[in-house]
């Protein structure tokens, strides 16, 4: 189960929904790193630890949304490849 996301919100989405904070840069700047941290608590991404906190290099990180290296040196060496077939094609 996972932790509350503060005292008087139990997750992000009613925290964002009441939008408590005044500051529209602070509110942006948790939204971006609640992105890449889901299971963290509002104090770990404010970077204000309350006791017996870990920080944020304990919260598993979301997975990447680029695909792995190797699907996309496959996918440049595709594109190469139509690029020079196209330029043999206008060649005839």
């Amino acid at each position: 189960m996972l932790p509350r996301f503060i005292r008087t919100y139990a997750t992000f989405e009613e925290w964002s929904t009441a939008r408590p904070y005044r500051s529209p840069y602070v509110a942006r700047r948790i939204e971006r790193t609640h992105a890449r941290y889901p299971s963290a608590t509002l104090g770990q991404l404010r970077r204000h630890l309350g006791s017996g906190r870990s920080p944020l290099s304990g919260v598993p990180r979301a997975p990447p949304s680029r695909p792995p290296a190797s699907e996309r040196v496959a996918r440049s060496t595709e594109g190469a490849e139509r690029a020079v077939d196209l330029l043999r094609l206008e060649e005839r």
